[in-house]
């Protein structure tokens, strides 16, 4: 085992890059994201990327191997103690000064390097549908990661309100907002919605199938708005994301709706859906900081999302927010803003403009200041 010594200048960091998998769609684009932008950092002297092969990615793009960056692979069983072993005997043959991990599952034993965990949300302990046995894993899982971190991070201000109750000792974790990558402000090829089974304008939801996104409210919405024929037909939603086979998609129960499912959707293609969307509606109950909803500002569209404290003190200036519980009330938000090309319009040349206050060089430049402090 190394002994390594903090530095006080440029930094040897490793990245735990498991992450950026199709498993985390949200997790995979922030550790993707800070990656690209640590790796451009001039205080950064050398990155180590952490990856597993088993980890199905089939579309975050991360940094290549170079003279100042250095790949790894583990080959554990995602998941399994012996993958959190191999990850932590690497992190302490690295010469490195920080280990980063996006998620607080951080491997047992000791590190050598100090770490930086990033916790999004505490979404598991505080919604009902939480099993027990998953509410008390994350639980432990929270309060090891916040125990055991050099350096306890999350990504707004409303996230480290949700952490720090869970916290012991209550300390709130360091606020680094997202970025948005810069992808989502570039021209898109040219898209053909027939291709996939869209016929006519489109509401896009970008999300994955988890309780709190409230999609079943969203497809109940959306029934009442072709039942009482409140916006032009023929109109389709388009649910896109990454979906959990072994959880509902409330879709699949109303195949009498024009109700499109794009699963595990690559960046062009979501692009294009951003695009070519009338709007875009996000009706999730929670979110730590909520990315799709920052892509669609970026992508020019017209955004209708719950109304969370996340959105209200970033980016109230550039969505339409709505109360979410009630499908009648969103139906008749998003008919309100369908019916309105002119207040669409306004919001899609609003949003790329906010959505530039979102950056990963300035996430990862307040991440190496917090390092070196």
């Amino acid at each position: 085992m190394v002994g390594i010594a903090m530095t006080t200048e440029r930094l040897r960091i490793i990245v735990d890059a498991r992450y950026a998998c199709d498993a985390y769609p949200g997790i995979g684009r922030v550790v993707t994201g800070m990656a690209h932008a640590l790796a451009h950092h001039p205080d950064v002297a050398h990155m180590h990327l952490l990856t597993n092969p088993h980890r199905v990615n089939t579309h975050l793009q991360l940094p290549a191997a170079s003279a100042t960056i250095t790949r790894h692979q583990v080959s554990g069983r995602p998941g399994s103690v012996r993958e959190g072993q191999q990850v932590r005997r690497l992190a302490n043959t690295i010469p490195a000064d920080w280990f980063y991990t996006p998620y607080l599952r951080l491997p047992w034993g000791r590190f050598v390097a100090r770490t930086m965990v990033t916790v999004h949300d505490a979404i598991p302990l505080q919604s009902a549908s939480t099993p027990w046995h998953l509410r008390s894993g994350f639980r432990l899982a929270l309060w090891l990661a916040a125990a055991r971190a050099s350096l306890l991070t999350t990504v707004s201000h409303d996230a480290a309100a949700q952490i720090t109750p869970y916290v012991w000792p209550h300390r709130p974790p360091a606020v680094i907002p997202n970025g948005v990558d810069a992808q989502f402000f570039a021209p898109v090829p040219a898209f053909d919605p027939h291709a996939h089974g869209i016929s006519g304008p489109y509401a896009l939801c970008v999300s994955s199938n988890q309780t709190h996104k409230n999609l079943a409210t969203l497809v109940a919405a959306w029934r009442i708005l072709v039942t009482e024929q409140t916006i032009e037909a023929p109109a389709t939603l388009v649910i896109a994301g990454q979906f959990n086979p072994a959880r509902d998609r409330p879709w699949r129960a109303a195949p009498d709706l024009q109700i499109v499912e794009i699963a595990h959707p690559d960046d062009v293609l979501l692009r294009q859906l951003y695009h070519g969307a009338a709007m875009v509606v996000q009706p999730s109950r929670a979110e730590g900081f909520g990315l799709p909803v920052y892509e669609a500002l970026a992508c020019g569209c017209a955004v209708l999302c719950s109304d969370l404290p996340v959105y209200r003190t970033t980016i109230a200036d550039a969505v339409v927010a709505t109360a979410v519980d009630d499908p009648a009330v969103l139906a008749q938000a998003i008919a309100a803003l369908w019916n309105n090309p002119e207040r669409r319009a306004h919001l899609a040349r609003r949003g790329p403009m906010v959505a530039r206050r979102f950056d990963w060089s300035a996430a990862a430049a307040q991440a190496i200041a917090l390092m070196h402090r």
